[in-house]
Formats: C-alpha cells, sequence, structure tokens
C-alpha cells in the first residue's frame, strides 16, 4: 500500500500545494518551522479527522490564519485498488464544520463517522495504532520504550488483532451472564406457577363448579312457576286501570272546565276595569289641552305673532335664530380685531425693546469672538513646532532603512528570516560538537588500548581493533571538526550581530509608524485650530451684521404704535351697538320658545286622546263581548260533564285493582330473590370457571419454564466453552507472536548495531523488555543511552511492521512508514545503522517509506527528495519536489 498524491489547501502553513509521491523511499528536508512536520499530519489528518490531532487541539486549529476553510485530499493505493479521501473543515461564526468523501471501488461515502470506519476497517488500524505501528512523530521516538509493559501489550495485541479476542471473551462473559440472569428468574418464575398450581388443586374447583349447576337448575324452574302465576294478576290489574282511566278523565275534564270558568271570568272583570280607566285619562288629556292652550296666548302678547299657529311660531323663531348668529359671528369679529390691534401696539413696543436689546448682545458677542480668534492664534505655535521634530525624527529613521538590506515592510520577515538561519546555524554547531564528543570518545579508547596493548575483556592483541587502526585518521578528523566549530561559531557570533541588527530595524519601524500616527494627529490639530479660528471671526462678522438688522427693526415698530391704538377704538364702538341688538331678539326669543313648548304639549295630549279613543273602540269592546260568549259556554259543558260522573263505581274499580297489585308484588318480590341468588350463582360458576382456565394455563406455563430453563442452562454451558476457546487463543496466539517478535527484533537489532556490548534482547510474555550485555547482565531498555534507546525503539517497531506483513501477507497491506526527525538523538554511527534499518524495510518488502530529515546522508541515499520552504515575509510554506531523473 502507499500514498500517491496529497492536496493541501489553506491547511495549517500550506495554501495551495499538490505533492505525487513514489513508491521506495522519500525523504523530506527544509529548515526549522518550514512545514515538514505539517505535511505529514496533513496525510495523517485526511486518513483519520479528528483523531489524528494532538491532545488539545481542535478542528479549527488546521485552518490557515485568516481563513475560514481548509480542505485535504488523499489518494492512495490498497490491495490493488485505488482510494481518494477529501476532508473539509469550515469555521463559522460559534461552530466548527466538518465533512468528508471517501471513493472507493464500490461506490462513496460520506459523513465522519462511516469513513473512520471504513478507514480502520480497510487498514485494521485506528488512530492510536497507526501512530504506535506505522507513524513515528517527532518527539515519540522512545513510546514503546518508556511505556508500561501493560500499555505495550496493549499496543502491540492492537496491532497483532488479538484485542478482537479480548472483546470476544468479555462479550461471550456478557453474554452468559445476562442468560444466567434470565435462568435466575425463569427459575424464580417457575417457582411461583407451581405454588400457584397447588392453591389451585386444592380448592376442589370440580366439585364446586357441580353444586353450582344443580342449584341454578332448582331456581330456573320455581321462576318459571312464578312467571304462569303473575301473568293473570297483570292482566286484571290493567283492566281495571282502564276503566278508573276512562272515569278519571272525565273527572279531569269537569276539572278542567272549572278552572276555565274562573279564568274567564277573571279575563272579563279585567277588561270591564281597564275601559273605566281609560275614559278617566280621556277626561284629563281634555284638561290639559285647555290649560296648554291659555299658557301659549299669554306668551304670544309680546311677539310678532298674532295667532295660536305652531308652524308660524317656528317660523319666527328660525328668523331669530339666524339674526341672533349673525350678531354674535360680528361681534366675534369686532372682539377678535379689538384684541388684535391692541395686542399689535402692545407687541410692537415689547418686540422694539427686545429687538434693541438682541442687537447689544449680539455686538458683544462679536467682540468676544474676535479676542477668543486671537487668542487661539497665538496658541498654534507650540503644535507647529512639534509637527517639525517629528518629521525630522521619521526622515532619520528613512534614511537608516534607506542604507539597510531591507524596508519598512518587509522587515518582520528579515528578522524571522535571520533568527532562523541562526538557528539553523546553531543547529549544525550542535552537530558538530556531537560529532567531536563521539570522535573523542573513540580517539581516547583507542589511546587507552594503545598503552594497555591488550583487550581488556579478550586478552587479544590490538594492533588490528577497528578503534586503533583508525587512531590517526580519528585524531586529524578532532582536528578537523575543532576548526569548523571554530569557524561556526564565528558565524553564529556574526549572525547573532545580524539578528541584533534586525530586531533594531524592527523597532525601528515600530517607531516609525507610532509617528506617523503622531504626525496625523499633529496635523490634524493645525487644521482645526485654524479652521475654528477661521469660524470664530466669520462668525463676528455675522453678528455685528444681524445686531444692524435689529435696530432697524425695532425703529419700524415703533412708527406703527399709534395707527394700531385707533383701530382698536373703533372696533369697540361697533360691538356696543351688536350688544343691544342682540338682547332685544333674545327676550322675544324666549317668548316664542315658551308659546311653542305648550302648543307642541297641547298638539301631544290630543294625540294621547284620539288613541285612547282608538284603544275603546278597537281592542277593549271587543274583548268584553268575547269574554261574556266563553263564560256561557263554559257553564254549559261543566253542568253536562257533572251529570255523566257516577262516584259508586270508581270506589268499586279501586278495590279491584288495588287487591291484583298486592297479590303480584308478593310474588314478584320472591321472584326478584330467585334472580338474585341466580346472579350470585351465574358469578360464583364464571370464578370457577375462569379459575379452572388459570388452573389449566399455569400448568402449561410451568411445563414451558421447565423446558425454558433447561435450553437455558445448555446455552450457559456453551458460553463457558467459548469463553475458554478465546482465552485459550489468545494465549496460545500471543506467546507465539511475543516468541516471533523477540526473534525478529534481535535479527534486526544484531544487523544494524555493531556493537561487542550486547548479546540479546528479550521480551517476556507479559512484554516486558530487557536488554542483556556480553557479560550477562540485564538492563531495562530506559538505561541505553539516547542513540541506542532510538535505534532500538525503531527497531522494535520494524520488528512489529514486519511480523504484520509476514502475519496479513495478500490480505491487508500495510500503509506506508512515516518517520518524522527519526535522528535527533542518533549520532553518527546510528545514523548510518538507521539506514540500514530503512534498506531492511525495503527488502521485506514494505512499499513506501517516508521520512523527514536534516541528515544529508539519509536525504541523499532517498530515492525522491522534497524540498519544502516557507516564504518569510508571508510566512505559508511551498513543496519543491526532486525527481529521480534530476538526482541521477
Amino acid at each position: 500500500m502507499q500514498f500517491t498524491r496529497i492536496q493541501l489547501d489553506s491547511f495549517k502553513c500550506f495554501v495551495d500545494e499538490s505533492i505525487d509521491l513514489q513508491a521506495g523511499v522519500t525523504a523530506m528536508y527544509g529548515a526549522n518551522g518550514a512545514g515538514k512536520t505539517s505535511l505529514l499530519e496533513g496525510c495523517f489528518f485526511a486518513l483519520y479527522g479528528a483523531d489524528a490531532l494532538p491532545s488539545g487541539k481542535n478542528l479549527a486549529d488546521v485552518i490557515e490564519k485568516g481563513e475560514d476553510e481548509a480542505v485535504v485530499e488523499l489518494w492512495f493505493e490498497h490491495g490493488g485498488d485505488q482510494y481518494h479521501v477529501r476532508r473539509r473543515v469550515r469555521e463559522y461564526e460559534t461552530q466548527t464544520d466538518h465533512d468528508v468523501t471517501l471513493t472507493t471501488p464500490d461506490g462513496p461515502i460520506e459523513d465522519p463517522g462511516p469513513v473512520d470506519d471504513a478507514i480502520e476497517d480497510l487498514f485494521r488500524l485506528d488512530a492510536d495504532a497507526f501512530l504506535n505501528c506505522a507513524y513515528v512523530r517527532q518527539g515519540d521516538i522512545n513510546k514503546l520504550i518508556t511505556a508500561s509493559p501493560s500499555d505495550r501489550q496493549d499496543m502491540i495485541d492492537q496491532l497483532l488483532q488479538l484485542g478482537k479476542l479480548d472483546r470476544y471473551e468479555n462479550r461471550m462473559g456478557t453474554t452468559r451472564n445476562g442468560i444466567e440472569s434470565v435462568k435466575d428468574a425463569k427459575e424464580g418464575t417457575l417457582k411461583g406457577v407451581e405454588g400457584d398450581i397447588d392453591a389451585l388443586e386444592d380448592r376442589e374447583l370440580e366439585q364446586q363448579l357441580e353444586r353450582v349447576e344443580s342449584e341454578l337448575d332448582e331456581i330456573g324452574d320455581e321462576i318459571s312457576t312464578l312467571d304462569d302465576r303473575i301473568a293473570p294478576l297483570e292482566d286484571e290489574r290493567r283492566e281495571a286501570d282502564e276503566e278508573l282511566g276512562s272515569l278519571q278523565e272525565l273527572e279531569s275534564q269537569i276539572n278542567d272546565l272549572e278552572t276555565e270558568l274562573r279564568k274567564v271570568r277573571s279575563n272579563l272583570g279585567e277588561e270591564r276595569k281597564k275601559r273605566v280607566d281609560l275614559e278617566n285619562e280621556r277626561a284629563q288629556y281634555l284638561t290639559q289641552i285647555a290649560s296648554c292652550e291659555s299658557t301659549a296666548e299669554d306668551n304670544l302678547e309680546e311677539t310678532s305673532v298674532e295667532s295660536l299657529d305652531l308652524d308660524a311660531v317656528k317660523s319666527r323663531i328660525e328668523e331669530i335664530d339666524e339674526r341672533l348668529d349673525g350678531i354674535e359671528t360680528a361681534r366675534d369679529v369686532a372682539d377678535e380685531r379689538v384684541s388684535e390691534f391692541r395686542n399689535a401696539a402692545e407687541e410692537a413696543e415689547t418686540t422694539a425693546g427686545e429687538l434693541e436689546s438682541d442687537a447689544d448682545d449680539l455686538e458683544g458677542t462679536a467682540q468676544e469672538r474676535r479676542r477668543e480668534a486671537d487668542e487661539k492664534e497665538s496658541d498654534l505655535s507650540d503644535p507647529r513646532g512639534t509637527l517639525e521634530d517629528v518629521e525630522n525624527e521619521m526622515g532619520d529613521i528613512e534614511k537608516r532603512f534607506a542604507q539597510s538590506p531591507t524596508s519598512r515592510n518587509a522587515v518582520e520577515c528579515y528578522k524571522e528570516e535571520k533568527i532562523a538561519e541562526l538557528e539553523d546555524i546553531r543547529g549544525e554547531l550542535e552537530d558538530l560538537r556531537g560529532k567531536l564528543r563521539t570522535t573523542r570518545d573513540s580517539v581516547g579508547h583507542a589511546r587507552l588500548l594503545l598503552i594497555r596493548g591488550r583487550c581488556p575483556e579478550c586478552g587479544q592483541e590490538v594492533e588490528d581493533a577497528p578503534n586503533v587502526s583508525s587512531y590517526e585518521e580519528d585524531r586529524d578528523k578532532v582536528r578537523r571538526l575543532k576548526r569548523e566549530i571554530q569557524d561556526k561559531e564565528s558565524e553564529v557570533a556574526a549572525k547573532e550581530g545580524t539578528v541584533e541588527e534586525a530586531r533594531s530595524l524592527a523597532d525601528a519601524a515600530g517607531r516609525y509608524e507610532s509617528l506617523e500616527s503622531r504626525t496625523e494627529d499633529l496635523r490634524r490639530e493645525i487644521r482645526g485650530q485654524s479652521e475654528t479660528i477661521e469660524s470664530l471671526r466669520e462668525e463676528a462678522n455675522e453678528l455685528e451684521e444681524e445686531a444692524i438688522t435689529k435696530r432697524a427693526r425695532a425703529a419700524y415698530n415703533r412708527t406703527a404704535i399709534p395707527h394700531l391704538e385707533a383701530l382698536a377704538d373703533r372696533a369697540a364702538r361697533a360691538r356696543g351697538h351688536l350688544t343691544d341688538e342682540m338682547k332685544s331678539l333674545e327676550a322675544e326669543q324666549r317668548s316664542l320658545s315658551e308659546a311653542q313648548e305648550a302648543l307642541s304639549e297641547a298638539d301631544q295630549k290630543r294625540r294621547e286622546r284620539d288613541r285612547i279613543d282608538e284603544r275603546l273602540e278597537e281592542d277593549v269592546d271587543p274583548q268584553i263581548d268575547h269574554w261574556r260568549n266563553e263564560r256561557e259556554r263554559v257553564e254549559s259543558e261543566l253542568e253536562g260533564a257533572r251529570e255523566e260522573l257516577d262516584p259508586g263505581r270508581i270506589q268499586r274499580l279501586e278495590r279491584r285493582r288495588d287487591g291484583a297489585a298486592r297479590w303480584q308484588s308478593v310474588l314478584e318480590q320472591r321472584r326478584a330473590d330467585l334472580e338474585s341468588r341466580q346472579g350470585e350463582l351465574r358469578s360464583e360458576k364464571g370464578g370457577i370457571n375462569e379459575a379452572l382456565n388459570e388452573l389449566s394455563r399455569k400448568r402449561d406455563q410451568r411445563d414451558t419454564l421447565s423446558e425454558q430453563i433447561d435450553r437455558l442452562e445448555t446455552a450457559i454451558q456453551q458460553c463457558e466453552a467459548a469463553e475458554q476457546m478465546y482465552r485459550d487463543l489468545r494465549e496460545d496466539l500471543r506467546t507465539r507472536n511475543v516468541d516471533e517478535l523477540e526473534r525478529l527484533l534481535n535479527e534486526l537489532f544484531d544487523l544494524l548495531y555493531q556493537t561487542d556490548s550486547y548479546a540479546h534482547f528479550e521480551l517476556s510474555d507479559s512484554y516486558e523488555l530487557t536488554v542483556y550485555e556480553k557479560s550477562g547482565e540485564a538492563l531495562d531498555p530506559t538505561d541505553l543511552s539516547g542513540g541506542e534507546r532510538a535505534l532500538f525503539n525503531l527497531a522494535l517497531r520494524c520488528a512489529i511492521y514486519q511480523l504484520l506483513t509476514e502475519g496479513l501477507s495478500g490480505r491487508a497491506p500495510l500503509p506506508p512508514l512515516i518517520l518524522d526527525e527519526p535522528t535527533v538523538y542518533l549520532d553518527e554511527q546510528h545514523i548510518n545503522e538507521l539506514s540500514g534499518l530503512i534498506t531492511r524495510m525495503r527488502e521485506l518488502g514494505v512499499d513506501q517509506i517516508i521520512l523527514v530529515s536534516h541528515q544529508e546522508e539519509l536525504v541523499d541515499a532517498a530515492g525522491e527528495r522534497i524540498e519544502i520552504r516557507q516564504d518569510s515575509t508571508t510566512n505559508r510554506s511551498h513543496v519543491r519536489v526532486e525527481s529521480r531523473d534530476l538526482l541521477a
């Protein structure tokens, strides 16, 4: 399996980068912070999404600063098929959106959950297993060694798919516990059912049912006999009731006629009384009409109306109303003109005084504005001098940048570039010092051997020993390394001076921006003060012009006052004439109104008198005649009904009916008692039948529960057997894998780590690691030197990788082996051994190995090289792929 292409859009420091990846060994190199690790994290994130992020990071952290969306796409081959995964992370105001699509030979898969499950099933590795096996992150080189034995066991079991056997065993144990719980519940239920069966059988339900059915038959026969005796009594009582009903109807008819007669007589009396009341009311209306006409005639003597004509009175009142309205309007106009002319005269006097006072105030304000403008003009000297000083300082900074290798806009990037260069040189210096220490140790060891003449361990001569034979060469190398270190230290000192100058320039650029802001503030202040001075002087001129205008208006108002007072006197005289005429018309109008009221009342009384005459003729007199006729008819019918009624016959029929009813009641009470007992027996029979049915159901339930308990016991035994099978299989596979892993680890370490110090390594069944020296002394791997621990960890990972490859060959090709800065703790000798380890993995059939390193030996040995560069002005990273043809 191998990665074929990676596309990064706004992912961390990559804006729009696409890289084609080849099989074999691919080396990535570049300056510190250029983005090499980010590129590897992009591949990891494309596969596992949020699970690939370090602890404490969230999805929004992968988006480049200033952007709101990041897209990562990865193409890869797996098992001979082509796959493509695309992840997009988008940040909103309050949330982060994550969508992903995996294109497979069987069709696309969408959404994070299904895609993550598909990737894990495809590789048989989740994100943690991928890190423990295929991806060595920077700083995690010793992860497998420093882990506890239990953690190491969990990691390796997960990689070798043994964790599934634990899950299967746990699932089977959970299933067994569940079945045992069900079995216990079933046994408890069976015990309760058997107790219910015993209780029901003790009741002798069949004998009870036979007794109840016999008593029900006896009650049914007696009820039939009672029904035969009750029927004739019912017929006799009904015949008597029918005859009594006809007589009672005649008696009721007499009562109704007597009631109707009383009602007719009452209605006739009411109508006669109503006629007397109406005649009295008519006489009162005639008296009131005469009084109203006399009152109207007295009021009309002092008016221009000569007859008792209501229409003439209304017409004269309307004429007076119209004249009064005209007079009222004329008076209002006269009042308004008097008030208007007098108010105008007063207002003219007041306005003239106010205008003269305003003119005095305006002239005083104009003088104040002129003084204020003169004071502000003198205050402008301070900001103008400050502005000149600021512009001179800015000119000095501009001259400094004109003589520097950068500009103010690019100075931050220039500073970061120089700092990065200093860090690179310091890293190279540390590498040289490490080489010097290693070479010095080799020289010291060789010198000690030469002094002794023999090896202290084996006692042989040392002339042909590797360290002794290269003694002079190593001494020359020490001297050369010292010179290189001195040169590099000088270069570091020079670069430190350059960095200090870059930082000083960055501070000057910041000072320049502050001065620019200060210059704008000063210029804005000077412009504002100048505009204020000009505005104050213009305002003074306007105030003086306004004062002249107000004095002219005051003189005009004083000349109009005598004319306005004369007009007010003329309007007051006209108003007096109108008031006299109004009083005369109002007196006549009052007399006419009183006469109109009396005549209107007289007309109303006449209409009421006519209404009474109409009621007497059309309503009261016809009703009196009607009720006289009704009285005669009812009296005749009542006399005939009384003659037809016979009181003795009614008494005989009542005695006959009451006797039949009493005997029928006795028989019906006996029948009701029998029916009540019959209902009780039927309920008892139903309860007995229900108990018999319950007994049958309980027996069936008992048989079913017994069969279920037997099957559950068999299932429990099967689960226990499966648990033991999974447990034995896991232990067997773990033992075989541990033995095989220990063998592969020793083969790799013997092949790669050429030393006489260690004999072999041991991996126990509990996954404890032990290193044995030649002397037989046991060491913990954490006691090894930094380079030895790193190489041992890589050998352990590669041994696991080889075991997985051999165990899953042809079924689940593993992902590329990814090494991020694996040489951090390695000296030159260990770096050469790491190269051998990589060669070994290629020989084992690993399709693709991707590594990040600063070591030229590893980079030059790669089949393909990728350089990562970072633009110092934008902090964005770019990729340059060196093809195989170019390397050749």
